[in-house]
C-alpha cells in the first residue's frame, strides 16, 4: 500500500486530481484520498483495523443486496437470524456538512510530467437531489459527452488540437459535490484551453441550446444509465449505494420519468446556479 501511494505522482491525473480534491475540499472528508498517506498508515495497527471492521458491521447501517435467480424465501431464512445476531453499535453520523466556495480561486502547482493538467472545479448537490443531478448530468452531457468523448468542449478544444483529452462530470455524495472539468494539455496552451471553458460555460448561461444538441445529450443519457445497470453486479451495488445514502434501492427505476422530464431550458438553469465561484 506505501508503494501505492508513492506511485501516486507517477500518474498526471491521480496526482493532479488529489491536489485538486486538497484545495477545492480543504479540511472536509472529500479532500482525503482513498489510498491515505504513508504517514497515516504507519500509524495503523492490527487493532485499528479490527475495531474499524466492527464499526460497519452496524444493523442500522447495513445494505445487504442481492440479485439473480434464487429463492427469495429459502435466502431470507438462511440471512435473517444472521444478521439479527448482529448488535447495534453507537451510530456513526455519516454527515460532516461542508462550506461552499464564497469566491473564485485559481492554484497552481508542479506535476512531474512534461503536460499541464487543467482542472476545474463547481459545488453542486448532495445526491438526494435527485432530479437535479440529472439536470446536471444534461449539462454534462452537452459540455462533454456523459462519459463518452463528445459535447462542446471535446469539439472545441480536440478539434482545435489543443488538449490530448477532456472531459466533465457531476460528482455527488452524503455532502454537497462538485461538477468537474479536467484537460490534458501543453503548458503553452492551457491557458487558452481554460478561455474556451470559460467562453462554452458562458454561452451556456445565456443561450438556450439547440434541439439537436439538447436531443443528443437525451440519447446519451438514456444510454448511460441504461448501461449503468447492464449486469447484475453493477445494480447490486448501485441499489445498495443508493438505499445507503437516503436515496432508495430502486431509485434507477425512476430515472427514466427524470430524463422525460428534461427541458432545454434546464441547462441554462443549471450553468447559471452551479457553475460559479470557480476553483481552478
Amino acid at each position: 500500500m506505501v508503494k501505492k501511494i508513492e506511485q501516486r505522482s507517477d500518474d498526471w491525473f491521480s496526482q493532479s486530481n488529489y491536489l485538486f480534491n486538497k484545495s477545492f475540499f480543504g479540511n472536509h472528508p472529500y479532500s482525503l484520498s482513498r489510498i491515505g498517506e504513508v504517514e497515516s498508515l504507519s500509524k495503523l495497527t492490527a487493532n485499528d483495523l479490527d475495531l474499524f471492521h466492527q464499526s460497519l458491521l452496524d444493523p442500522n447501517s447495513l445494505v445487504l443486496s442481492l440479485y439473480g435467480n434464487f429463492d427469495r424465501k429459502a435466502v431470507l431464512e438462511m440471512i435473517s437470524p444472521i444478521l439479527e445476531s448482529i448488535p447495534e453499535r453507537n451510530a456513526v453520523s455519516l454527515s460532516h456538512p461542508r462550506k461552499k466556495q464564497s469566491s473564485s480561486a485559481t492554484y497552481s502547482t508542479e506535476i512531474k510530467q512534461d503536460v499541464a493538467a487543467v482542472f476545474v472545479g463547481f459545488d453542486t448537490t448532495k445526491v438526494t437531489d435527485g432530479f437535479t443531478n440529472i439536470q446536471l448530468d444534461l449539462l454534462d452531457s452537452v459540455l462533454s459527452g456523459m462519459s463518452y468523448p463528445g459535447g462542446r468542449l471535446h469539439s472545441r478544444l480536440r478539434g482545435a488540437g489543443l488538449v490530448y483529452m477532456v472531459h466533465a462530470m457531476n460528482i455527488s455524495g452524503i455532502e454537497d459535490g462538485h461538477f468537474l472539468i479536467y484537460a490534458l494539455t501543453s503548458s503553452d496552451k492551457a491557458d487558452e484551453v481554460k478561455q474556451i471553458i470559460f467562453e462554452e460555460i458562458n454561452d451556456l448561461k445565456q443561450t438556450i441550446i439547440s434541439d439537436e444538441e439538447f436531443d443528443n445529450a437525451l440519447s446519451q443519457l438514456k444510454y448511460y444509465y441504461k448501461d449503468k445497470i447492464s449486469t447484475l453486479d453493477h445494480s447490486a451495488l448501485i441499489s445498495a449505494t443508493d438505499e445507503l445514502y437516503g436515496r432508495r434501492f430502486d431509485y434507477f427505476t425512476t430515472v427514466d420519468s427524470y430524463i422525460s422530464d428534461l427541458k432545454k431550458s434546464d441547462v441554462q438553469t443549471m450553468a447559471n446556479q452551479f457553475l460559479v465561484n470557480e476553483q481552478i
